[in-house]
């Protein structure tokens, strides 16, 4: 079931049983975003979690975002966004004018509260570039896009797998027993991984082993961050599918035995 704010909503189909609640926070610089969304609300409500319905509200945008948060109390907060201050110097005038955006205090305080009370935070792709006028981002996520540093290739195919620091796939449930997942999309190389997070999924390639994929807990919270999905292609991947999946009911605290079960 997908809730739009400022586009039409979806068709609604009725659904047993209860619901995780998930509000994916939308929209900014270089992707299409507003296609690609509304195929993660889909993916993530493929196949029910331990017989509940993920139930994704889309946002676009920081101010309708703060709405939501203020509005309502959601399981799992997913930023699946690129809203960031565009101080590089790479970027123009023009394209700060449209696309540039600080932190308001409204949605820092309202995204702490979620944390606070142990929600969860499923960060996609650019998700982890955005906010970049707020410290406490990287902190929740347990890594960072580090400016003069982090990077990325263009869109090709190339094979997530688990890391070779954990001993098994086996070791985490969202990972248990996947193998690897090949997918068309955007390998981001030398981002910052925090010291208590632990990688998942890495990829291999001309620039060396890179993380792909790691869990993060900041007191009673999750966070999942994926450096993975680009656009429709990567999202619509099955295995890509199954590993959000699990990662959305990891982070809304599922237990390990149902994450493993998830399809």
């Amino acid at each position: 079931m997908l809730q739009e704010y400022g586009r039409p909503t979806e068709p609604k189909h009725e659904q047993s049983g209860h619901c995780m609640k998930s509000l994916i926070v939308t929209g900014g610089w270089a992707h299409e975003f507003s296609d690609s969304a509304v195929v993660l609300g889909k993916v993530l409500a493929a196949a029910p979690v331990n017989g509940e319905v993920v139930d994704s509200t889309i946002v676009d945008g920081i101010d309708n975002a703060i709405q939501a948060l203020q509005e309502g109390q959601f399981d799992v907060v997913t930023v699946y966004a690129c809203w960031f201050t565009m101080t590089d110097e790479r970027y123009t005038l023009e394209q700060r004018a449209q696309w540039a955006r600080t932190t308001p205090v409204e949605l820092r305080e309202a995204i702490a509260a979620h944390v606070k009370r142990g929600g969860g935070l499923l960060v996609l792709h650019t998700g982890i570039i955005c906010f970049t006028d707020w410290p406490e981002w990287p902190q929740y996520l347990g890594g960072s896009w580090n400016w003069g540093s982090s990077w990325h290739p263009a869109v090709e195919v190339f094979a997530a797998r688990w890391a070779s620091s954990l001993r098994a796939p086996q070791e985490h449930p969202i990972v248990y027993d996947l193998g690897e997942i090949v997918v068309e999309d955007e390998r981001y190389c030398e981002l910052g991984v925090g010291p208590q997070a632990q990688v998942l999924l890495e990829s291999d390639g001309p620039e060396g082993v890179q993380p792909s994929m790691w869990t993060h807990e900041h007191g009673a919270a999750r966070a999942v961050f994926s450096s993975l999905g680009h656009d429709h292609r990567s999202l619509n991947n099955l295995q890509h599918g199954r590993l959000l999946r699990r990662s959305i009911a990891w982070v809304g605290q599922l237990p390990d035995t149902v994450v493993r079960e998830v399809q």
